[in-house]
């Protein structure tokens, strides 16, 4: 790897963690648009965060409320 190929993915890696602080930031203090947490949901799924339903999970109260169509599901 050249010098200028690891310069390009210390700069890309540090915007990722600018991004991801800004979002931490947005979040947290109520700021955040519909867009923002449109965004971080899909730099999450982008990494391969994921998350599972288990009880007492506040994703299975999510879930729970959301209009899914069962028969789509099926």
């Amino acid at each position: 790897m050249s010098n200028q190929e690891k310069d390009h993915e210390v700069k890309l890696k540090a915007l990722q963690g600018l991004l991801i602080d800004e979002f931490i930031h947005r979040i947290s203090s109520g700021e955040a648009a519909p867009s923002d947490l449109n965004a971080a949901r899909q730099l999450l799924k982008d990494n391969g965060i994921h998350a599972g339903l288990s009880k007492g999970n506040p994703l299975e109260k999510l879930a729970e409320i959301l209009p899914f169509d069962s028969a789509v599901n099926e």
